[in-house]
């Protein structure tokens, strides 16, 4: 098994607000989060904890100290690490969960259990619509609609596969080593429009036919992961052939026309 936890964690906002509400250092709170996370990952995959009690929470943290006040800065009002989603019926999940831990859950369930994978991408992607109708909005119905769900999770492993497969055909472009807090922020953000999504694999499929985005040009410039996805021009900008070479298969299909 196993969790992301990225570089600027000791950096991160939260981290320091976590770290001066209980007044330890950074680092230690680091260590609480990470042990927290590693006991949810082998005790409830699904990130739902629920069923932890507060005192539960700080052992599999390894806090020993208030138990009231370290849940209360995990909570931060509501921008921390701990979600309550409905606190009439004390459901509550780790924040962001199915960031951090889809990627091992889809790779564990995608084929053997497809179902509860499903179920797991609900409580953090669940419809839009569903969430308007009252009824609909408890994570058992949420469930039954799971298939409807558009998953961030797994646009982004198939955008990191598909990138790191176009570069092991050109190898002058520069692979996908991880993808970082500011690569995901500008991914989700590329993410919610249709037409980047159902887009892409065109967009890839055109890196090929410039020679200008492959880095033969004066200044040596070649096209980057991070340069297709900082902005929502960009793609398009390849999308619309505008780096494409004066003679393409492509162009030569419209002149035999």
């Amino acid at each position: 098994m196993w969790i992301e936890v990225h570089t600027n964690l000791l950096r991160h906002r939260k981290t320091k607000n976590l770290a001066r509400a209980l007044q330890i250092e950074p680092f230690i709170a680091i260590g609480h989060l990470v042990s927290l996370w590693t006991n949810v990952m082998e005790q409830s995959e699904s990130g739902d904890i629920t069923k932890w009690s507060k005192e539960d929470i700080a052992d599999y943290a390894c806090y020993k100290g208030d138990v009231d006040k370290f849940y209360n800065a995990l909570l931060n009002n509501g921008d921390g690490w701990i979600d309550e989603i409905d606190k009439k019926e004390g459901k509550r999940v780790i924040h962001d969960w199915w960031d951090y831990a889809g990627r091992y859950l889809t790779s564990k369930y995608k084929t053997s259990n497809p179902d509860k994978l499903e179920y797991i991408k609900s409580i953090y992607r669940p419809p839009k619509d569903a969430l308007k109708t009252p009824h609909l909005a408890n994570l058992a119905n949420l469930a039954n609609l799971a298939n409807l769900a558009i998953s961030y999770v797994d646009f982004e492993n198939k955008v990191y596969e598909t990138w790191n497969k176009l570069v092991n055909k050109f190898p002058t472009l520069s692979k996908i080593e991880k993808i970082s807090e500011t690569r995901r922020k500008h991914l989700k953000k590329r993410f919610e429009s249709q037409h980047f999504r159902e887009n892409f694999d065109k967009v890839i499929d055109l890196i090929p036919q410039s020679k200008f985005l492959l880095g033969e040009n004066k200044t040596g410039w070649r096209v980057s992961f991070d340069w297709l996805i900082i902005n929502d021009t960009n793609y398009i900008k390849v999308l619309e052939g505008k780096y494409l070479d004066k003679k393409t298969d492509l162009l030569s299909k419209w002149e035999a026309k």
